[in-house]
């Protein structure tokens, strides 16, 4: 800034300049329309609508294996300057069936956004429910009897079939 004084002629002379930082404590806007899914070599693709703000810098994504938990940043110092971003899923995560994602935005100061809206994402079910147990078979009159004992996958189970083996 700087203060100018004129006289009645016209002339003026100014002062000295002095500085001033505003500093930037807004949070910028988080991204919208948050998408996901997970291939069969899971792979996850997340895609997401811009944030509004101007001032947005870099994007930070977060994960979680229950919504209710906290979310964890994916690690990286820098962020991610698209808005899209692909994880994959290590082997020793694949016995959860869903993974939650959010994304904040970053603006130029370190602002960072509230998470945008939550998703849930499912993985593709790769895992066999367990066997069922076939109980000895008895002959009957009518012809034989069979029976079994359900699998213990009662969720995973849609329907059992009987295969005639010779």
């Amino acid at each position: 800034f700087k203060v100018l004084s004129f006289d009645q002629s016209g002339n003026y002379s100014e002062s000295y300049p002095a500085y001033m930082h505003v500093p930037d404590l807004l949070s910028p806007e988080p991204p919208t329309s948050l998408a996901g899914e997970i291939s069969d070599e899971n792979v996850v693709r997340l895609v997401w609508d811009h944030s509004i703000s101007e001032d947005v810098k870099v994007y930070r994504v977060y994960y979680s294996w229950h919504p209710d938990d906290s979310f964890t940043p994916i690690d990286s110092l820098e962020g991610f300057e698209y808005n899209f971003y692909l994880d994959t899923l290590t082997d020793a995560l694949l016995l959860n069936e869903k993974i939650y994602y959010a994304v904040a935005a970053e603006d130029d100061n370190d602002n960072l956004s509230e998470l945008s809206e939550v998703i849930e994402v499912l993985r593709p079910d790769k895992v066999p429910p367990l066997r069922p147990i076939l109980n000895p078979l008895t002959s009957t009159d009518e012809g034989i009897e069979i029976s079994w004992r359900k699998s213990a996958s009662k969720d995973d189970v849609r329907r059992y079939d009987f295969i005639e083996s010779r």
